[in-house]
């Protein structure tokens, strides 16, 4: 039987917040790309699109912390009865 590794578990979760930065980097580069007169690469659609994307990875990413932090803390309670 295979057990999953708990660092395993904690690079998953880094790599969804990896993502959320990197998603909100691209939008972030195309405002000030825009801000500073040098054209903007991406249309208002796809800057729309790209500013969900990344708000629904932080999203994720917080609730898949929110869900170790609360079985971590469920563990801690039952080790201390």
């Amino acid at each position: 039987m295979h057990v999953p590794r708990e660092d395993t578990k904690v690079s998953a979760k880094n790599s969804l917040v990896i993502t959320t930065c990197l998603i909100f980097l691209v939008f972030f580069s195309n405002v000030v790309a825009g801000a500073a007169g040098l054209g903007v690469f991406l249309s208002d659609v796809w800057e729309m699109l790209t500013l969900f994307a990344a708000c629904i990875c932080f999203v994720v990413a917080m609730l898949a912390h929110e869900r170790s932090a609360a079985g971590t803390r469920a563990e801690s309670a039952n080790d201390e009865t």
